[in-house]
């Protein structure tokens, strides 16, 4: 999707473009960005016929550092890890592995079917191939799990999570951090909220959460909100259930989405900011992922990539090269 010439224009004359010295610098050393107190990640979305890293590696040369956590999006068939999983581990990143109860063509697997044993096998096959990958590594079974009824109910969700784990631990697949990730909307109380969906046992909650004014809900613009507020009902949780957070989405858009041409050139810039500096209060939260993706709303553009305009990719840089993000 074509940038927004409109606002690096705005915004460079707002003199909001000064970016941080390590324009152009080579990108440090891996040795300490996955030992920082929150872990730098994101999800880059490849040009059409290129490959995972080839996205990876162009994010990270735009904003000057490694990234501490990929992101990976995989079909309930895909044979773990991969070569994109495996890249990113080789070059001192730790991958989030995001696998849903869906088939390859898109259609569901039920819930009710792994929990009663059905794809034991394979499950089973895939744990012994991470064993045998011997990598750490994040993994959520089916993100947003509310989002997907045609998988079944929450109770069989619970099932089949516990019974996906217990089979990857008995193959000895025993460097996953387990991550149980829902919907920010859910841990407010949403979807019954978050406890009929949370298994007995996950090493953290994970959490996917998005800024999307001034773009259109089903019937009303979603109204602007900051980092913080999307996200405080999830670290509620955590702190209670005494669990870290895993923030595996998260983004804003421009306010001149979704066909609106109003707003604030620079609010993403600051809203970006915003978010590392309330994270950096919140020793809850131990990783947090961008998705740094465009996508679409009724045919109208939403820009979650930092890169959306030279203000947003500013802050998204400078934030990431803080010490508490860096290590």
């Amino acid at each position: 999707m074509n940038r927004r010439d409109m606002l690096k224009t705005s915004a460079a004359a707002a003199g909001a473009l000064v970016l941080p010295d390590v324009l152009g610098a080579t990108q440090r050393a891996s040795a300490t960005v996955t030992e920082a107190a929150c872990l730098w990640g994101a999800y880059a979305s490849p040009p059409t016929g290129k490959p995972a890293p080839y996205a990876f590696t162009l994010l990270e040369k735009k904003i000057g550092r490694k990234l501490a956590v990929t992101r990976h999006y995989l079909p309930f068939d895909a044979p773990l890890p991969g070569s994109s999983i495996q890249w990113s581990a080789r070059g001192g990143r730790v991958p989030y592995i995001s696998f849903k109860a869906r088939h390859n063509n898109g259609d569901p697997v039920r819930w009710s079917a792994i929990a009663s044993g059905r794809y034991d096998r394979f499950l089973h096959e895939q744990g012994a191939r991470l064993r045998s990958w011997n990598k750490p590594a994040y993994i959520c079974f089916h993100h947003e799990p509310e989002d997907d009824p045609d998988c079944g109910t929450p109770a069989e969700f619970k099932q089949a999570f516990a019974r996906v784990r217990n089979l990857f631990l008995h193959a000895g697949a025993t460097k996953l951090a387990w991550v149980v990730t829902l919907m920010a909307s859910t841990y407010g109380g949403g979807h019954g909220g978050p406890g009929p969906w949370i298994p007995p046992q996950y090493r953290m909650l994970g959490v996917d959460g998005y800024n999307r004014f001034p773009c259109i809900g089903s019937r009303s613009k979603h109204p602007w909100k900051p980092f913080w507020e999307i996200f405080a009902p999830a670290r509620h949780v955590a702190m209670a259930r005494g669990k870290g957070l895993f923030i595996g989405e998260v983004g804003c858009v421009e306010q001149d989405d979704c066909g609106y041409h109003l707003g604030n050139p620079v609010a993403k810039a600051n809203w970006i900011t915003g978010m590392g500096a309330t994270i950096e209060h919140w020793p809850e939260v131990r990783a947090v992922v961008y998705s740094s993706a465009p996508t679409h709303h009724d045919g109208y553009p939403m820009e979650y990539q930092v890169d959306s305009s030279l203000a947003s990719l500013a802050a998204y840089r400078t934030v990431g090269h803080h010490r508490y993000f860096m290590g």
